[in-house]
């Protein structure tokens, strides 16, 4: 006999606990991100956007979305990320390496953050990648993520 299953929905799941003659409904949603988020970075067709959720008191969760309008692909596409020396940074790995042309896919990467000392938090971020052959890298200051 089961004790608890799991029903998955959209919006989250519902543990269905059994106990005995009783069972017990605990909901649990999953939302949509409603973290604000900005356009920090828009050239040569590229547009980087980021958006920011709070985790904790001192944790924070950045989304780095980036795109490509123009008639070229992109390969080799790596952000890079720097942030205070008192602020840990950890970046999650992409979700690709290539940008196809006219808006067909996007690339996103996660980066956590932990800011214990809660300085005031800026982050600058190197974006190199390759197009027609020929490499390009440039880099972007954000002075205040969005949210926040």
């Amino acid at each position: 006999m089961l004790d608890r299953f799991y029903i998955w929905t959209q919006k989250g799941f519902i543990l269905e606990h059994n106990l005995g003659k009783s069972k017990r409904i605990i909901s649990c949603s999953r939302h949509p991100s409603t973290a604000p988020t900005v356009t920090i970075y828009e050239k040569h067709g590229v547009t980087l956007t980021l958006g920011c959720e709070q985790e904790s008191d001192s944790g924070l969760l950045a989304t780095l979305t980036a795109s490509n309008s123009s008639d070229s692909d992109i390969s080799s596409f790596t952000l890079q990320a720097a942030v205070p020396k008192s602020v840990q940074l950890h970046m999650k790995a992409p979700s690709r390496d290539s940008l196809p042309a006219r808006g067909a896919a996007e690339l996103t990467q996660t980066v956590v953050l932990s800011n214990p000392n809660k300085v005031n938090l800026k982050m600058r971020i190197r974006i190199s990648y390759t197009s027609q052959g020929s490499a390009v890298q440039d880099t972007v200051q954000v002075d205040s993520l969005p949210g926040l």
